[in-house]
């Protein structure tokens, strides 16, 4: 949340009360036929807006038309029981697989979690305000990428082509949004494209946003699966439907959109560079066919998440720190990691180059135009560098959820035992990436909400921890961390006001 100085916080609602008080003097003098000068001995404030949350409804009782707090909970109700009920069926449906010892099929699962996934997310979201809280942030058409559409003009090559053009325009009518400046051209051409061949207006497009959102549940579980077996993979699947940042953010957030590809791409990587959950060791040096193709599709879904969102380099230094730590462990694996990860950065670069070949596209004169466009922004925040590089930590860790970062610190201590497996150090990995990109200066603020695409791997490991235990402990480990992880995001999404 950027910070304002004291002289704009006083003097908005002052010029808000001015002219609220010239609007009504006018009103009432072309009512009356009066000469309206006088009338301003007669101002009064004009009406705040109301907040919004259960806040809004205790500040209303000391308002004349007084109401019981038992009436305005009850109100509220209509939007605070859906989560709780969706998330009641999520905790009942893993504690009852976990008690019984069945599981579902993998495919039945990926099925059910994007629809869970749009359901919370959605229903979340009401809880600020109803249905005009899902639409509200894609109304502000000067920061949202939604109100740029326009500016594709059904000519999606040449939008693109002249898109650092577009991000260094200054001029107030034609410059762009200021989310949209400082990103690629991929979240405006989305966008368009649901408008264009979709169709729905607003309302579309928000609905396309939670959707595309709630589909990065599956690369998340298929992660988890892959990384640390079927059990830790259902925990984990569930663990991402009541995650603070993903719930909050998945509804109508941009970045829950580029969330998808980049969960997809960190996937694909680690299903190329990472030892099964078997533990099986390698035969050879070099990666087989499967890992061959896990890293060249891992390659193009990272094309997709680079052109959707600049954040996605974290992704290539979260797997280069990744190597760096397995040379250290085991030189055979990181081997394999490094061809693997190479062939994946070959098919990066081959498929930005038929971009720029075929539509003009050219990603680091987009890079330095954003830089440009947000130089102001960045050049305040990093004048306190430290503080906001230490809080930029400690939001991600909250918006992971303060139970999933215990359990994911507390898993790490597998790495001392001799047989540790390779997805564990990419957990760790994880974490000493996260700590050296904060502190680089690459990222300013809201690593909470830019981040969520990291948060599978935490979820993983922590998940990873609790899959270890006998039936019975599990069972009930797993119920309360994911109440608990459920009581933080319902308590934050009903109490604070969130936005973005």
């Amino acid at each position: 949340m950027t910070s304002r100085p004291f002289f704009g916080d006083t003097a908005a609602p002052l010029y808000a009360n001015l002219e609220g008080w010239a609007r009504e003097a006018i009103d009432r003098s072309q009512s009356t036929g009066r000469r309206w000068l006088p009338f301003l001995r007669e101002r009064r404030p004009v009406q705040q807006e109301r907040p919004e949350g259960i806040v809004g409804f205790v500040e209303q009782l000391d308002a004349p038309a007084r109401r019981n707090l038992f009436d305005a909970m009850w109100e509220r109700a209509e939007f605070l029981w859906p989560p709780i009920a969706l998330a009641g069926l999520v905790i009942a449906g893993v504690a009852l697989q976990l008690a019984l010892g069945k599981q579902l099929p993998a495919w039945a699962v990926a099925s059910l979690l994007p629809i869970f996934a749009f359901c919370i997310n959605l229903s979340v979201a009401r809880i600020d305000g109803g249905q005009a809280a899902v639409f509200g942030p894609f109304q502000r058409l000067g920061l949202e990428y939604y109100g740029d559409i326009g500016r594709v003009r059904d000519q999606p090559a040449a939008f693109v082509r002249d898109y650092p053009r577009l991000v260094d325009n200054s001029s107030y009518r034609r410059k762009l949004s200021g989310h949209a400046r400082t990103h690629p051209p991929g979240p405006v051409l989305f966008l368009w494209s649901v408008d264009r061949y979709i169709g729905g207006g607003l309302e579309g497009a928000c609905y396309a946003a939670i959707i595309v959102s709630a589909l990065g549940s599956v690369p998340a579980y298929l992660l988890a699966r892959h990384c640390f077996g079927n059990t830790a993979g259902v925990i984990a699947g569930a663990m991402y439907l009541l995650t603070p940042s993903l719930v909050i953010f998945g509804a109508t957030c941009m970045d829950g959109v580029f969330a998808t590809p980049m969960i997809a791409s960190i996937w694909l990587l680690a299903a190329a560079t990472t030892r099964r959950a078997e533990n099986v060791q390698p035969r050879r040096w070099i990666p087989g066919w499967r890992d061959s193709i896990y890293a060249v599709i891992g390659g193009i879904a990272l094309t997709v998440a680079a052109f959707m969102s600049y954040a996605s380099a974290c992704i290539c230094i979260v797997f280069a720190t990744y190597v760096l730590v397995q040379l250290c462990v085991d030189r055979r694996w990181a081997t394999r990691s490094l061809i693997a990860l190479a062939l994946a950065a070959g098919v990066f670069v081959a498929c930005n180059l038929i971009l720029y070949v075929t539509v003009g596209y050219d990603p680091i004169a987009c890079v330095r135009a954003s830089i440009r466009a947000d130089a102001s922004v960045v050049d305040r925040v990093r004048a306190h560098w430290i503080d906001v590089s230490v809080a930029n930590l400690v939001a991600f860790f909250v918006g992971t959820g303060l139970i999933t970062t215990t359990l994911w610190l507390r898993s790490l201590r597998a790495l001392c035992k001799p047989n540790a497996l390779s997805s564990q150090l990419l957990a760790a990995a994880t974490l000493i990436a996260m700590i050296g990109v904060s502190f680089s200066r690459l990222f300013t603020l809201e690593t909470e909400r830019i981040w969520i695409f990291l948060m599978p791997i935490p979820i993983a490991a922590a998940a990873s921890s609790l899959a270890r235990g006998r039936q019975v402990a599990t069972t009930v480990q797993v119920s309360g961390v994911l109440i608990v992880l459920f009581l933080q995001t319902w308590l934050a999404e009903a109490l604070l006001n969130t936005w973005w």
